[in-house]
């Protein structure tokens, strides 16, 4: 990322996904996801896309989602494509079942 001045205006260049991708090749999913915080606010979304899109199953999707999409301080040019995986992930996943053990206790109607 990068913020230039273009006829006399800050503008904010976002990496590319081929920037994204190229810094994130040779990484498996995990250390790819391990990385998302070497990447800026900015181009973190993007960065998490290529992540969740490499996830081996739906449940790693929403949790890498749930771990880094409140850190993404660009997510408008994802948008659709973020809903799209969050939607096919989250009909295939118990959402309790990502929860850590004391959030799932917290929201189990037997605790209430």
């Amino acid at each position: 990322m990068g913020i230039e001045i273009e006829n006399g205006r800050l503008c904010l260049r976002l990496l590319s996904l081929k920037e994204i991708t190229a810094k994130l090749r040779g990484l498996s999913f995990a250390e790819a996801a391990k990385h998302l915080g070497d990447f800026d606010s900015y181009d973190r979304t993007g960065a998490m896309v290529c992540v969740m899109l490499r996830a081996p199953t739906p449940a790693d999707q929403v949790r890498v989602f749930l771990d880094w999409g409140n850190a993404c301080d660009a997510p408008w040019p994802y948008r659709g494509l973020i809903a799209d995986l969050l939607r096919q992930a989250c009909a295939e996943v118990s959402m309790p079942d990502l929860l850590e053990p004391a959030d799932r206790q917290f929201y189990s109607p037997e605790s209430r």
